[in-house]
């Protein structure tokens, strides 16, 4: 019953990534359907709607938020570790991934290469022909009905939006939300909000926080006092006795072993005196990462303060 359900999931996951890499991907070939219905979409729907949202106040400090923080940030701190780390993948940590595991994969191709030219030979035979002329269909379809009919109505969409969509969210839309909903923010909602978060602070602050402290402090002499009396003792005398035990008794055969059979495979298979570079290299590259890391959202905090408060965080003022 497993071997059947796994081969229904396996079969019907491999039509629905064939459909997918047919219908839905653009080969980034000139007058392909599914590239001209992205293009088409791209222009009538996206690029409209990021327009028209920039030029309300809120998409404009948004904007204005996005490039005076987020932009920076990246032109100083990520490009120039995206292009390191790019360099150091290409020329060192790929280079020797592919040498290290030339051996598994020459194996794992030796073991999997005759299945796998069975099931591409069973494809070709039977189902890429079906595939092909669905694939057909849809084309011719899609170039006599679909594209002419999504570029009318991208016109069209287009002249609603320039005619009756802008000056109605201009007119209504937008007065509304200057004149009622944002004063109504700053006037009643916001400062209720920050009056609750100060009072939640203070107690907080003022009780929860020194019960908390005064049981952890009580909780931990107790525990320290039983553990220092019964456990420390006993734990040091076991732990030195496991210690002796496995130095002596564990780790002289289990070298030996790995001297005699492994080693001599590993030692000609990995390239240490190649990885080890890598592996220097690679905590460099990863606590720089958690750096630039830190440092984005960091960023996107105080963008998020800005875009809210409409004011630069105290600490961005400290900076400048």
């Amino acid at each position: 019953a497993k071997t059947s359900f796994l081969r229904w999931a396996i079969v019907r996951a491999s039509i629905l990534y064939i459909l997918s890499v047919v219908f839905l991907t653009c080969p980034n070939t000139p007058g392909h359907p599914v590239c001209q219905l992205g293009s088409i979409a791209h222009s009538a729907v996206v690029t409209p709607l990021h327009d028209l949202v920039r030029s309300t106040e809120t998409g404009a400090r948004i904007d204005t938020a996005y490039r005076a923080h987020l932009v920076p940030f990246y032109q100083v701190h990520a490009q120039p570790v995206v292009a390191g780390a790019q360099t150091f993948v290409a020329e060192s940590a790929i280079p020797v991934l592919k040498q290290a595991a030339q051996p598994a994969c020459d194996v794992v191709h030796r073991v999997l290469g005759p299945h796998i030219d069975r099931v591409s030979s069973v494809y070709v035979a039977h189902a890429k022909p079906s595939v092909d002329a669905v694939k057909n269909g849809v084309c011719v379809a899609a170039n006599n009905v679909v594209i002419p009919v999504a570029s009318t109505i991208s016109t069209y969409s287009k002249v609603v939006a320039r005619e009756y969509v802008r000056p109605v969210v201009s007119n209504y839309v937008v007065p509304v939300y200057v004149n009622h909903v944002q004063p109504r923010w700053n006037n009643h909602v916001r400062p209720a909000l920050c009056r609750s978060v100060k009072v939640a602070a203070e107690y907080t602050k003022s009780s929860v926080l020194p019960a908390i402290v005064d049981g952890a402090s009580r909780s931990a002499r107790v525990t320290s006092d039983f553990a220092s009396t019964y456990i420390a003792p006993y734990a040091r005398r076991a732990t030195l006795h496991t210690y002796v035990f496995v130095k002596t008794k564990v780790c002289p055969p289990v070298h030996a072993a790995y001297a005699q059979t492994l080693k001599p495979h590993v030692d000609r298979v990995v390239p240490w005196n190649k990885i080890d570079p890598v592996l220097s290299k690679l905590y460099t590259a990863s606590t720089t990462l958690i750096d630039v890391v830190w440092g984005f959202v960091s960023e996107v905090y105080y963008m998020s303060y800005t875009i809210f408060t409409g004011d630069e965080h105290p600490t961005v003022m400290a900076k400048l």
